[in-house]
């Protein structure tokens, strides 16, 4: 860690850009735990810092309007007013200018969240993404993006779920099994845990696995993850998966597996 955080005030510290990503995200985190050792002198701003920022963090910041500005300028003032002692007196513009910063970067930090669905037992949700592919999730899963979805077309996947995607469009869904590359098409992913299997319903998919194997597929073929190697097979599709009218059907699926869907979809 640096040495130009010994010398920073409480609302110093709470504007500098790694200092907020160690308390609002936990980056770095044995490095400031080490620095805090080192530094037991810095504890009492370190914690005033620490309180600026989860007060800033805790406030919503889309668009903010003048008085909701204001609030957030007071919560600042009365984050800090009690470090206001001789050793570590600011003059009014550089509790400004740190202020500012920390308030800034909260800012940031709250656009860069990602929007997240999460489906619980028993329920399925529709949803489209910011491009306007629709999807829709089984239950137990859950997706996120990027606000930024047209700079960054990614999505993340934890479970199942069926996407529609709108023609022209293109973007990636990242799951811990595997990467499905869209081009144009509907399909279904299954990314559970023993489990990942992509299923094609039109158009064209390409299916990408941790051990970098690559297939692409077409409407009524299926590819699943067997032992780090992508396999093939073909299948009938209707217009959207049988689950998606609450039908299920197993085929050389294991006992647990089935069970764990009927957890998933009947609580």
């Amino acid at each position: 860690m640096e040495d130009k955080y010994k010398s920073m005030s409480a609302p110093e510290l709470a504007g500098d850009d790694s200092f907020i990503r160690w308390i609002a995200k936990g980056e770095n985190n044995a490095q400031w735990l080490q620095w805090q050792q080192s530094n037991p002198a810095s504890v009492i701003i370190l914690d005033e810092a620490r309180e600026i920022v989860k007060s800033l963090s805790s406030y919503k910041t889309g668009s903010l309007q003048q008085g909701e500005k204001d609030e957030l300028w007071n919560r600042i003032d009365r984050s800090i007013a009690h470090t206001s002692s001789p050793s570590r007196k600011l003059t009014l513009i550089k509790w400004g200018m740190a202020a500012a910063a920390a308030l800034a970067l909260v800012i940031w930090i709250n656009s860069a969240q990602p929007t997240r669905v999460y489906t619980s037992a028993g329920n399925q949700t529709e949803m489209l993404l910011p491009e306007s592919s629709a999807v829709i999730i089984n239950a137990g899963s859950d997706i996120s993006y990027k606000k930024n979805f047209d700079e960054n077309r990614i999505v993340r996947l934890s479970g199942e779920a069926f996407f529609k995607v709108n023609p022209g469009s293109t973007f990636k869904v990242i799951t811990d099994y595997g990467t499905v590359t869209v081009i144009g098409t509907s399909f279904n992913v299954v990314a559970r845990p023993g489990r990942f299997e992509v299923s094609c319903y039109t158009g064209k998919v390409r299916v990408e696995n941790k051990a970098d194997d690559k297939l692409e597929i077409t409407p009524g073929e299926k590819v699943f993850n067997e032992e780090d190697r992508l396999d093939k097979v073909t299948f009938t599709p209707g217009e959207v998966p049988e689950w998606n009218n609450r039908k299920f059907n197993f085929t050389d699926i294991p006992l647990k597996a089935v069970i764990a869907e009927f957890e998933r979809q009947f609580g």
